[in-house]
């Protein structure tokens, strides 16, 4: 758990507040999404997610769905921290289920710490926060992207589209297996309904680009 490892990370970054991914490569730390998926783009051998007339805009569309990530997060920790069945599933897969009603304090705790660290707030930005995701959903929608991709091609704004949409509906288990109360918790019912149009379109884009997991 990134609690578990927060002084590590501190010394490795020399940052007092840090969120995963990050990776060291090549004697540099990344810590930063974009800058992790632009290494592994140069470094991979398929075709580059970042054709050069497209990366000014690729990187507004990075910034836009960070929006929708920091009102995103606060939704799914509020909802997880009212839900024992979901606590219980956040435990690490070795622990034994009649351990884990037991252990339910020490996620709240864990949860609350996160929600604290990132001024994530209380009950009273649940209004604020789903107001935002609707604001980034809709300019999602103007895309019009039954044409299928943003661009002329698959490239890293359909990533970014597409795993964000996560928080509204996440996919279904053939890509990402998710036990059903995290998956209830992780789902807000009004949104999917709502945007049901961009959920089919994430959908395509992990049935077309992603592998499914191992079995």
């Amino acid at each position: 758990m990134v609690y578990l490892g927060e002084r590590k990370l501190r010394r490795l970054t020399g940052k007092p507040r840090n969120t995963v991914p990050i990776l060291v490569a090549d004697g540099t730390v990344l810590n930063d999404s974009w800058d992790i998926a632009q290494y592994a783009d140069r470094e991979g051998a398929s075709p580059s997610l970042f054709p050069a007339e497209h990366v000014a805009e690729i990187e507004a569309w990075a910034k836009t769905t960070d929006r929708l990530l920091a009102a995103g997060r606060g939704l799914i920790l509020r909802a997880l921290m009212g839900d024992a069945a979901a606590l219980d599933e956040s435990l690490p897969g070795n622990v034994p289920g009649v351990v884990r009603p037991l252990l339910r304090p020490v996620v709240r705790g864990v949860t609350r710490y996160f929600m604290k660290k990132y001024s994530l707030g209380d009950a009273t930005r649940e209004a604020a926060d789903l107001a935002a995701v609707r604001g980034v959903l809709d300019e999602m929608r103007a895309l019009g992207l039954a044409r299928r991709t943003v661009f002329e091609r698959f490239t890293y704004a359909d990533v970014l589209l597409a795993t964000t949409l996560q928080g509204v509906s996440p996919v279904a288990d053939r890509h990402l297996r998710l036990r059903p109360a995290t998956r209830r918790v992780w789902t807000r019912d009004a949104l999917a309904r709502d945007y049901a149009d961009l959920l089919a379109w994430r959908d395509w884009v992990y049935d077309a680009h992603r592998r499914p997991p191992p079995s």
